[in-house]
């Protein structure tokens, strides 16, 4: 089953260049990572991104995970906080029929379940597909459920553009009034208006990609 390890970095604004720079140069190297299937760097903030690796099982991240530390270690100088990290299984996915075109912005929610209902929950997911077919731009979408906390899941959607993003935000809006009977208050997540309940919204255009 793919796995994912998201990696939230905060950074000095002013270093983002030097950032790029050592991402740009380690690009050959993690290429060659066994396992591996992509790694974005998205960035969410003046001063934050999150930096997500896709492999094609845990046992593929597990084994790159010191080629992780080597090759991004090298910006820790640049970081002001230590960095988060989440991580998991794809439990469930969406892939638009044409996968030709680019990732070009993507949005990440977070948000606490209830552990109780997740096979309802997973059931509930079956019933979108139709909706994210009809969004405009929309060319895949992960939902991982971290292992810890492992009442949390870390859902993606990844567009071609901006623009694509915010008109897909209606119909985004609508599967997740279908999920509020799921998903618990949890003040260690900030809640945003937009979606109700303790949902952080995390979005921003693609910065880096290294797709092997």
């Amino acid at each position: 089953m793919p796995f994912v390890r998201h990696t939230m970095m905060t950074f000095d604004p002013s270093n983002y260049d030097s950032i790029m720079s050592i991402a740009d140069s380690t690009r050959e190297a993690i290429a060659g990572w066994s396992g591996l299937i992509s790694v974005r760097a998205v960035r969410v903030a003046d001063n934050r991104m999150i930096v997500t690796g896709a492999y094609v099982n845990k046992a593929a991240a597990d084994a790159n995970a010191e080629n992780a530390r080597t090759n991004f270690g090298k910006m820790g100088e640049f970081m002001t906080e230590p960095p988060v990290q989440r991580e998991g299984e794809v439990i469930w996915s969406y892939d638009a029929d044409d996968q030709s075109a680019e990732a070009g912005y993507i949005r990440h929610l977070i948000y606490g379940f209830d552990t109780s209902k997740y096979d309802a929950l997973m059931s509930y997911w079956d019933t979108t597909t139709e909706t994210a077919r009809g969004i405009s731009g929309l060319i895949r979408v992960r939902l991982v459920r971290c292992q810890e906390p492992n009442n949390r899941m870390f859902q993606t959607g990844v567009f071609d553009s901006k623009v694509s993003a915010d008109a897909g935000s209606e119909g985004m809006r609508g599967v997740m009034v279908g999920m509020d009977e799921f998903i618990i208050d949890d003040p260690t997540i900030p809640g945003v208006a937009q979606f109700e309940k303790n949902i952080s919204v995390r979005s921003g255009e693609v910065v880096w990609t290294c797709v092997p």
